[in-house]
C-alpha cells in the first residue's frame, strides 16, 4: 500500500502524470464521511473527496494491483 501524492479524477492527455488507474474499491474510516457536506446533492469521491484528503493530509492511500488486467485481457 502506498500513501498517494496526488490524485486527479480523469485527466486530459496533457494532465496525466501516472499509468495507474483507479478502480473504484475504497475502504474509509467512518470518520471521513463526516467530510461530506450534508446540504450538497452531489459530492464526487474523486472530483470532491479525494483531494480534500490530499489537502488537509488526512492520508490517500492505494494499492497497485500486479498487472492484473493483462490476465484477463489482450492488449493490441
Amino acid at each position: 500500500m502506498e500513501k498517494l501524492r496526488g490524485f486527479l479524477k480523469k485527466p486530459s492527455w496533457g494532465e496525466v502524470f501516472s499509468d495507474t488507474i483507479n478502480t473504484g474499491i475504497y475502504i474509509l474510516e467512518p470518520e471521513v464521511l463526516d467530510l461530506v457536506p450534508p446540504e450538497k446533492k452531489e459530492f464526487d469521491f474523486g472530483k470532491n473527496l479525494f483531494p480534500l484528503l490530499l489537502e488537509r493530509d488526512l492520508g490517500l492511500y492505494g494499492y497497485i494491483a500486479p498487472r492484473i488486467l493483462e490476465r484477463h485481457w489482450k492488449f493490441e
